[in-house]
């Protein structure tokens, strides 16, 4: 029976694509993921607490640097908003087509949807340090077709 979990879950687990490395990340890492959607390319990030980060996008990994004042701004708001899954986000409408998903992962625990929790003013500051950060390293949620060079 455990034999047969464990196929089925080697097969439900999606495999790197052909020579992409993983991105690993430490507890002390905090690991900014955007789903993309149909109409868009998605990406993550790993933000060290020096500001150093790895950004992937599109198939491509590079090293990337944020600027240590707002690595610091991320980070000191994770450490005081405690365990992040339990933010008060709510679940939103989202197209199918346009509507993409932004997590942060920290200490184990990863947020809801940053997109959904207008009003509270801890999700509210998580977002707008996640969207800054991004925005310094050049991550977009354009289609290939639309993407800068990294």
């Amino acid at each position: 029976m455990l034999l047969l979990v464990s196929l089925l879950l080697a097969q439900t687990s999606p495999a790197p694509a052909a020579g992409v490395t993983p991105l690993a990340a430490a507890a002390t890492d905090a690991v900014i993921r955007n789903s993309g959607s149909t109409n868009a390319a998605g990406y993550t990030i790993v933000l060290h607490p020096d500001g150093t980060a790895e950004l992937r996008q599109n198939g491509a990994t590079v090293a990337k640097t944020v600027a240590k004042t707002q690595a610091a701004r991320l980070f000191d708001a994770l450490r005081a908003m405690g365990r992040l899954d339990a933010l008060p986000i709510g679940h939103c409408m989202r197209s199918a087509s346009f509507g993409s998903t932004t997590t942060v992962t920290y200490a184990g625990h990863t947020s809801g949807d940053l997109g959904c929790g207008a009003g509270d003013p801890n999700v509210t500051t998580l977002a707008t340090a996640v969207a800054a950060i991004a925005n310094q390293l050049g991550a977009t949620t354009f289609g290939a077709r639309y993407r800068r060079p990294l």
